[in-house]
């Protein structure tokens, strides 16, 4: 693969420039700390479960009072079946968990300066996966949609990664072809499966603390590795020195 002219850089979020600061069994424990429960009335493996199942619903609109956000949601439906649990006391339980994931969002510490650093030279596009309510609070909390010429969540279009239409349309709202754009994820399956998709050149950001595992053979390899944003300007594909109109880059 080889791009003539590298012109846009276009990132996803999730584990690429945010993370939360405590794991998801931290969460649902600070959840429950003051409901005097003995057993916790659900696993991180259930929440999962769940957000699996109802993730589809999410983003085509397939759902019950879509104003409720997701993760509300979510513990509703999963505390709901159970005795003991009130509609006052489901509510209050979902809220308090919503909170305490939306306060342990935060950007990795190298994210701002990067984007900063890009910013100007290159167009910035940011491309999510996931329902619209839970994405754009993730994203108004941290304050990153300035930061970027576009922003696309999956869940305001009715479409997914690894589906190279929203990569298309991403870079059809940032003026720009596959052959001048690169994607920067962290998932195998969504990012480097749908650039790939989509024929776009894709650098994958491992998280060692995360369970992303190495590439599996159903999914192609990445073209570039990092494992600190920053790294991406070793890369060799990045000239910061001019213009993007005027900079000619080799990709092989």
């Amino acid at each position: 693969m080889e791009i003539d002219q590298l012109t846009t850089v276009v990132f996803d979020l999730d584990g690429t420039l945010c993370t939360y600061k405590e794991d998801l069994e931290s969460s649902i424990l600070r959840c429950f700390e003051v409901e005097s429960v003995d057993d916790l009335p659900f696993t991180p493996e259930d929440y999962q479960d769940e957000f699996k199942r109802q993730f589809p619903g999410a983003i085509d609109g397939r759902v019950e009072h879509p104003e409720i956000s997701f993760r509300k949601r979510l513990v509703w439906s999963l505390l709901e079946p159970l005795d003991g649990f009130s509609r006052k006391r489901i509510l209050r339980c979902a809220n308090r968990f919503d909170e305490i994931r939306e306060a342990e969002l935060a950007l990795f510490p190298e994210t701002v300066d990067v984007l900063g650093e890009l910013r100007g030279h290159v167009k910035l596009g940011l491309l999510t996966n996931g329902p619209s309510s839970l994405q754009w609070a993730k994203i108004r909390h941290l304050g990153i949609e300035d930061l970027f010429d576009e922003v696309v969540v999956s869940g305001d279009h009715g479409l997914v990664k690894p589906d190279p239409e929203i990569f298309y349309l991403t870079l059809e709202k940032l003026g720009s072809t596959p052959e001048e754009s690169i994607y920067v994820g962290n998932s195998h399956k969504y990012d480097v499966q749908g650039a790939k998709n989509a024929g776009l050149p894709v650098v994958w950001r491992r998280n060692p603390d995360e369970d992303e595992p190495v590439p599996e053979e159903e999914y192609p390899e990445p073209d570039f590795v990092v494992e600190d944003l920053k790294e991406i300007f070793g890369l060799g594909i990045l000239d910061l020195s001019d213009d993007f109109n005027s900079r000619r880059i080799k990709l092989s």
